[in-house]
């Protein structure tokens, strides 16, 4: 194609043919996905890199905050902390993550069936605090 043919092109508004290496090319150019530290972007995960992020930020206890209404529901079903942090550790996250508006999270519910029960755990991400925060705990006998 000779240059004036593609300035005409150019000007009615129609791109010139691509090989199909620079259509690869232009098509993966995505931003790195951080899993660790300040850059944590959970809200451009997928279900997969979530799972395996607070798989991994659960393996420390101490990166696992449990709020009081978690603690009551945690009372009232008989749960014990150690059943958090395996469900934490060891669960699936087989529903999409839901984003809090007011608050800026995202939550997502780990599920893990041990003990003779269905263990649900909500778990609320944020980009600025790298800790999970366990929001909520649901069982459901077997």
């Amino acid at each position: 194609m000779n240059v004036i043919a593609a300035w005409q092109f150019r000007q009615a508004g129609v791109r010139q043919r691509q090989t199909p290496m620079r259509a690869l090319r232009i098509r993966h150019r995505r931003k790195p996905t951080f899993f660790m530290g300040a850059k944590l972007s959970s809200h451009n995960m997928s279900n997969l890199q979530l799972q395996a992020h607070i798989r991994r930020t659960a393996q420390d206890s101490a990166r696992v905050v449990i709020t009081s209404h978690a603690l009551a529901r945690m009372e009232q079903r008989s749960v014990i902390d150690w059943e958090v942090y395996a469900c934490l550790k060891m669960g699936i996250m087989e529903r999409p993550p839901r984003r809090d508006r007011l608050r800026g999270t995202l939550k997502c519910t780990m599920e893990h069936f041990g003990s003779g029960r269905n263990l649900a755990v909500a778990v609320a991400l944020d980009d600025a605090d790298p800790d999970l925060v366990v929001v909520t705990v649901m069982t459901r006998r077997t």
